[in-house]
């Protein structure tokens, strides 16, 4: 009689945790949270749809830097760099010293601030290839 009640318990709860939302859990050990009983959330589901916040990276080539200016010649196209936010990420992965670290010749790939509107936008991201 026991084992029945505890039984029909068991799907209860297991039909309560099916209904509830989707959700990323992590399970660590051998001491972690699966000993203790208890799930970590780690991240909600990406949502649906694209994000328009996200920087889309374009490539070229160096054509000029003018540091006074704070603007970029890349592949042609003059481009203004973000005066507080821009990164300069080396060819090694590490940050590099700002616009002191361009070279006119210099492989590149870049984001524009998402947050702009297109005329305005100005360079964010700086990942130097070669």
């Amino acid at each position: 009689m026991k084992t029945v009640h505890l039984h029909r318990l068991g799907l209860g709860i297991a039909n309560l945790i099916l209904v509830g939302p989707a959700m990323a859990v992590a399970i660590v050990g051998p001491n972690g949270t699966i000993a203790q009983g208890r799930n970590v959330v780690v991240a909600a589901p990406a949502p649906a749809g694209n994000d328009s916040t996200a920087p889309v990276l374009s490539n070229g080539r160096i054509d000029a830097v003018n540091r006074a200016t704070g603007q970029l010649v890349i592949s042609g196209k003059t481009v203004d760099l973000h005066d507080t936010r821009l990164r300069v990420i080396g060819p090694s992965g590490r940050a590099e010293a700002g616009v002191g670290a361009l070279r006119t010749g210099m492989e590149v790939r870049f984001a524009l601030d998402p947050t702009s509107s297109a005329p305005d936008r100005k360079i964010v991201l700086i990942y130097i290839e070669r």
